[in-house]
């Protein structure tokens, strides 16, 4: 049908952001419902100011997060809390979701929040860009397959990563005390 197309397209749409190289961040300053909540779950680090709420109230309207939403919170905060989420249409605060493990980092509004929103983004913009491609994809699909094959895909990525200049920069940099100039070169 064409709705399922459509879904289909979402989908598409949400898994390119997901696999995105580069680490991203989900900044949440307020309210993350529905579609909001669903683009913070295909991010990989979650900041959240201490007012901040997140949700699926689609129910509420006889339907539910499409985008991802019931597979990606399930995989995130586990199954039981996820379902009281999607059943129910409930706000979870911040806290909350911090004491769960969703959100990565939990601050203050204001300034206090773009502080640390800049600085995390700082350092993984200045971070070793191969690693982190690495880190990202072992992390994200190896806790898709059992766990001897996400370890070889660990293994691999060892190996990959080794060859990166990366890797030379950073021991240069410390046996010389500089601060290192990551390029992301192979």
């Amino acid at each position: 049908s064409h709705m399922q197309h459509a879904m289909y397209t979402k989908h598409k749409y949400y898994d390119l952001i997901e696999e995105f190289n580069k680490p991203l961040i989900a900044a949440v300053d307020g309210y993350a419902f529905g579609g909001g909540c669903e683009l913070s779950l295909v991010c990989d680090i979650v900041i959240a100011t201490k007012r901040s709420f997140f949700g699926f109230p689609e129910i509420i309207r006889g339907i539910f997060p499409a985008n991802g939403g019931t597979q990606r919170m399930s995989r995130r905060i586990g199954l039981n809390r996820a379902m009281k989420m999607l059943y129910f249409g409930e706000r979870e605060s911040a806290e909350t979701m911090f004491e769960w493990g969703y959100v990565s980092f939990l601050t203050s509004d204001g300034d206090e929040f773009e502080s640390l929103v800049h600085e995390k983004a700082s350092w993984l913009g200045h971070a070793p860009t191969t690693a982190l491609m690495i880190i990202k994809k072992s992390a994200k699909f190896g806790t898709q397959v059992p766990l001897k094959i996400g370890l070889i895909m660990e293994q691999m990525g060892f190996g990959i990563n080794s060859g990166s200049s990366d890797v030379m920069e950073g021991i240069n940099a410390f046996l010389t005390r500089k601060e290192p100039k990551f390029t992301g070169g192979l």
